[in-house]
């Protein structure tokens, strides 16, 4: 080998002084020529794992001719033999000489030398929650893993800047978790149950898998919704306070939908949705949130192609959204999707509250959750495998006008009763308090599911085009005449105008018309109801509604069909939406709304709710501070892994109210008497 030592030469090029150069060799004479004033080394290729495909990036090191060290560089595979990453990375002060040999020429060089110095091969995933690593469920987070044995080192997370707050702490062993798994608790003393424990409950659902609905916190400004978001988001990290919530309504969908996929099995705070500007920037907000939301409602991600025209994979959201806002999202279907949760003024107890922010701040709530993660890790299948069959067996006890909403009350109610395996497991809590905390839970979610139903129906295009059409009329804008072109019987309720003129016997009464034409009265609409003209009655109702900020989300034909499934309209024997009467001497194509859809106070549809009044809110109460006793438990209470294979879960079915639950059999009858179930327990919870 006649290659000087202070040179390298592979193939036809060769490193010295810093710098590669192509050689030539013509009859044992050498031509060199400087491709760039560095040498670079791919030190590492590292797969970039989000959970749907994998992104190959190439870790760089370089150094100048002058010997100065270049900063590592991170460059995406298919970026490499262009060398515009070089400018990007390493500045002016690295030269590529010109000419696009010259580019290709480096591109070879470099991994050649790399390759005879060795490439290590390296895995980095992208994403928060579950991964299969090595044949073991293990949790990833910012800063790593837990696993079933405790914190995993040998992997790798970059979720991104967004989500690098995601820190959980190393796991302790189980029954020394007694403090964080009371201080966790104690959020619920900082507001009403109907906020705290579905808060509480969301979070530790989003780890056990992939949600389909979405929880929703609404208030006003000043009622401290960030406040208790942040609450439950800090059992993820202990800087996921208020001032560090991961996702805006102000940024575009596209990045939005990027950090629900990201954080996956964990909990993921949008905050503040308060649409503002002009009518076209509050619509942006609202179609930010009904397309997130849906994404998130649905598990389903945007369709997208690569470059080459392949279909690359859809990316849904894998966790579960938080919203909080000071306007709910618009839309029925929408609204559906959500667990919405409202916040009043005085709802928050500021002294329970800056307690709890105390104990977050400490990492209790972080530590509460690692333990949990690590005590799920070896249970994750078998628990997955159970949400969906108890989901089933609890769906039947929440009464809703919505079945999304019964789903979502039912897996809530299931990650209660996971959570009290893990706290009994940890010598937190006693058969009869599980008892006492389940019940309160259940009467909670009874609660919650009713009180859905007037959220949905204030967006439900069919309520909401009662209301607007009946506001239309009474706000001038459109006005009703009889079925003989006249003015109708108390005209002033059917959009006409009272104007009074001197007579001859005192003032005059006279009606004027006001707006336009959208239908008929019939002389006794108690029984016959009203006849809209279609088009012009959904105008002036669409025209409302934009003026209010709003559209109804269906078309006309759409609408009807929807009223007349609901028995809102009066249709002929061949089921057509209108039907021929005869008005002003014509005989005319009318909408007929139903008797029972018109009364005579002027207003239209129906009205209620459907609530169940909660009786057991203070059954359950948190320890007070200074640690919670070691419980001595019975030998048929002691439970281990074994308890929850999936032949114990399958011996519950929806078929057999009384089956055992997914970990304690609650007393009998309890998901259909709660109260009683409460009234059975001593005031003294012995914890």
């Amino acid at each position: 080998d006649t290659t000087p030592k202070d040179e390298t030469q592979i193939g036809c090029y060769v490193e010295k002084d810093n710098q590669l150069f192509h050689r030539k060799t013509n009859d044992g004479n050498h031509q060199d020529t400087r491709l760039c004033n560095f040498t670079a080394r791919i030190t590492s290729q590292v797969e970039r794992d989000d959970g749907a495909e994998i992104a190959r990036h190439l870790a760089i090191e370089g150094t100048l001719a002058n010997g100065k060290t270049l900063p590592k560089a991170s460059v995406p595979a298919s970026q490499f033999g262009s060398m515009n990453w070089v400018l990007d990375h390493w500045g002016v002060a690295a030269i590529v000489s010109a000419g696009q040999s010259a580019k290709d020429k480096i591109r070879e060089a470099v991994q050649m030398f790399s390759d005879k110095a060795g490439v290590a091969l390296e895995t980095t995933y992208t994403h928060l929650g579950w991964r299969e690593v090595n044949g073991e469920w293990v949790y990833l987070h910012a800063d790593g893993a837990i696993g079933k044995d405790g914190t995993v080192t040998s992997v790798s997370v970059d979720a991104g800047s967004a989500l690098n707050l995601y820190h959980l702490p190393a796991p302790v062993k189980l029954h020394d978790s007694l403090a964080a798994i009371q201080a966790s608790l104690r959020m619920l003393e900082v507001a009403p149950d109907g906020l705290t424990i579905i808060l509480f409950l969301g979070l530790y659902r989003a780890v056990i898998d992939t949600s389909d609905f979405a929880l929703y916190l609404a208030g006003l400004t000043g009622v401290r919704k960030s406040e208790l978001a942040a609450l439950a988001l800090q059992h993820f990290g202990s800087g996921l306070d208020s001032r560090h919530l991961p996702g805006n309504w102000s940024s575009t969908a596209n990045s939005l939908e990027t950090l629900a996929f990201a954080a996956k099995d964990a909990l993921i705070v949008i905050d503040d949705f308060a649409p503002q500007g002009n009518q076209s920037e509050q619509a942006g907000y609202h179609a930010r949130a009904n397309r997130v939301l849906r994404a998130q409602g649905n598990a389903q991600g945007r369709g997208r192609s690569r470059p080459d025209g392949s279909n690359r994979p859809e990316k849904p959201p894998r966790g579960l959204i938080l919203v909080t806002g000071e306007e709910l999202a618009s839309g029925h279907s929408i609204r559906a999707r959500l667990l919405i949760l409202e916040v009043k003024p005085n709802d928050v107890n500021l002294v329970k509250l800056t307690q709890c922010q105390k104990d977050a701040a400490n990492s209790l709530y972080a530590s509460a959750l690692a333990s949990f993660i690590q005590w799920l890790a070896p249970r994750l299948e078998q628990t997955r495998e159970a949400l969906k069959q108890r989901r089933n067996h609890y769906r039947a006890s929440f009464i809703s006008s919505h079945g999304r909403t019964t789903d979502a009350c039912a897996e809530l109610m299931f990650t209660a009763d996971v959570w009290c395996d893990f706290a009994r497991d940890a010598g937190f809590m006693s058969a009869q308090d599980v008892d006492a905390f389940k019940a309160r839970v259940f009467t909670t979610l009874q609660k919650i599911a009713g009180n859905q139903a007037q959220h949905q129906r204030d967006a439900d295009p069919v309520e909401r085009f009662s209301l607007l059409l009946f506001a239309t009329l009474t706000s001038g804008k459109a006005h009703l005449a009889s079925v003989t072109g006249n003015s109708p019987e108390s005209p002033e309720r059917w959009g006409y105008k009272v104007q009074e003129k001197p007579g001859s016997y005192g003032s005059e009464k006279s009606y004027q018309a006001q707006g336009s034409k959208i239908g008929w009265l019939p002389d006794s609409f108690e029984t016959e109801g009203i006849y809209l003209e279609p088009e012009a009655a959904y105008a002036a109702v669409q025209e409302l509604a934009k003026q209010q900020g709003e559209i109804l989300s269906m078309s006309k034909n759409v609408l009807y069909k929807r009223l007349a499934e609901r028995g809102h309209i009066v249709t002929n024997e061949d089921d057509r939406n209108t039907r021929k009467v005869t008005v002003e001497g014509t005989r005319r194509n009318v909408v007929n709304l139903a008797p029972s859809y018109v009364v005579k106070s002027g207003t239209f549809g129906t009205s209620g709710t459907n609530e169940t009044k909660s009786s057991v809110d203070e059954s359950f109460t948190v320890p007070k501070s200074g640690g919670v006793p070691k419980i001595k438990r019975d030998s048929e209470e002691k439970r281990d892994t074994k308890s929850l294979t999936k032949s114990n879960v399958d011996e519950g079915s929806p078929e057999s109210p009384e089956s055992p639950d997914f970990t304690d059999t609650p007393p009998s009858g309890f998901l259909e008497h709660a109260d009683d179930a409460v009234s059975e327990v001593t005031d003294d919870l012995s914890l």
